[in-house]
């Protein structure tokens, strides 16, 4: 996976998470995520099984660790842990750096990550 920031100008471009495979015979880049201004994607951890990619990745924009996999077919995201500070809690802007994945032998993905 990797990210990027373009800037265009004044105006940053998009920063993205993309997935390239050459599964097909020919390259292939899919965009995972994507963001505008920061970084996302940085802090990414990479697991295989058989049923696909899963991996786990920090979201600068909004201070959450993210999972994406694309074990249905298609990539999917969903925001593991958030650092907005709820329960009264301070921000933290680190929160989901530092992320190791693995798969348990039922296929669930298990993500250790910094909070």
């Amino acid at each position: 996976m990797s990210s990027a920031a373009v800037e265009t100008g004044r105006r940053a471009a998009a920063v993205c998470a993309k997935w390239p495979t050459n599964s097909s015979g020919k390259w292939v880049v899919a965009t995972i995520d994507s963001a505008r201004n920061k970084t996302l994607g940085e802090y990414s951890s990479l697991a295989l099984d058989p049923s696909g990619v899963h991996i786990a990745y920090w979201d600068q924009n909004n201070g959450d660790l993210k999972y994406a996999t694309n074990i249905t077919g298609r990539w999917e995201k969903v925001t593991v842990d958030s650092g907005d500070g709820g329960n009264g809690q301070p921000k933290s802007s680190l929160l989901g750096t530092h992320t190791s994945i693995a798969v348990d032998p039922l296929g669930l993905p298990r993500i250790s990550y910094y909070d």
